[in-house]
């Protein structure tokens, strides 16, 4: 800095620029981000497929944060059979990333759930930042159950994102794409049922159709015998009479 006493003015002479705070966070998770493409983290062939009807879905959020009641409520309009079970941690501060590494692991040892939801509501990059851990996301990626990620808002991108299964933009988007319309679901029911309903008239009538056909052929060789009865006797009586006028003529010539 300098001063130009003519005109008391100051000089600030600036030789580099670095950014600072947020900044810092920023370059990190892009150094992250880079470094886990690099290892095929975020390749679509490592996408677990995601079940369209499970039975059981687990949540890895706050106990008491406001995603767990979105994610409640959208499972409970949209599909309500399905079964539930959560998985209680911190989603922000120090111990976050290791209570979430934890609920994943203990959900795949527990083998109950057929697909997890990981969420938690919106915040500011360091609000976030548990969800760009290396750890993990390593730990997603080697989850064996699939996991559909629901963190922040829609403009909100994490690491655990990219990793994820699949990624929505909010925790209640995320428990709308682990579940069927059940509306919809019963309608698709409805439907199969008026076409399984149809197709067992068609096949009644066919079958129908063949019996009366059958059963003409069957009285026709009935009709058949008749007549050849009926001929027989005639032909035993014809006989008879014959073998009746043979022994008249016989008597007679004796």
């Amino acid at each position: 800095m300098s001063l130009y006493e003519a005109r008391g003015d100051y000089q600030l002479i600036v030789e580099s620029v670095s950014q600072s705070g947020i900044g810092d966070l920023y370059r990190a998770y892009l150094a992250l981000k880079g470094k886990l493409a690099a290892a095929g983290l975020f390749d679509l062939e490592q996408k677990k497929p995601i079940p369209s009807t499970p039975r059981c879905i687990g949540i890895i959020t706050s106990a008491n944060g406001a995603a767990l009641h979105d994610i409640l409520t959208t499972i409970k309009r949209r599909y309500p059979i399905a079964l539930t079970k959560l998985y209680p941690c911190d989603v922000q501060g120090n111990l976050a990333a290791a209570q979430l590494i934890a609920a994943i692991q203990r959900a795949n040892q527990e083998q109950r759930v057929d697909v997890i939801i990981l969420a938690r509501g919106g915040g500011s990059l360091e609000d976030l930042w548990p969800f760009n851990n290396e750890a993990l996301a390593y730990a997603i990626a080697e989850s064996c159950i699939p996991i559909v990620s629901g963190v922040g808002h829609e403009t909100d991108f994490t690491i655990a994102d990219f990793v994820a299964d699949l990624r929505a933009a909010t925790p209640t988007a995320a428990a709308e794409a682990v579940t069927p319309d059940w509306q919809q679901f019963q309608q698709q029911i409805a439907s199969l049922n008026a076409r399984l309903h149809k197709a067992m008239a068609r096949l009644f009538a066919i079958q129908h159709l063949q019996l009366e056909s059958l059963n003409q052929r069957l009285i026709a060789p009935r009709r058949l015998v008749n007549t050849h009865w009926q001929t027989l006797d005639y032909l035993t009586r014809q006989l008879n009479h014959a073998q009746n006028n043979l022994l008249k003529q016989k008597r007679l010539l004796i």
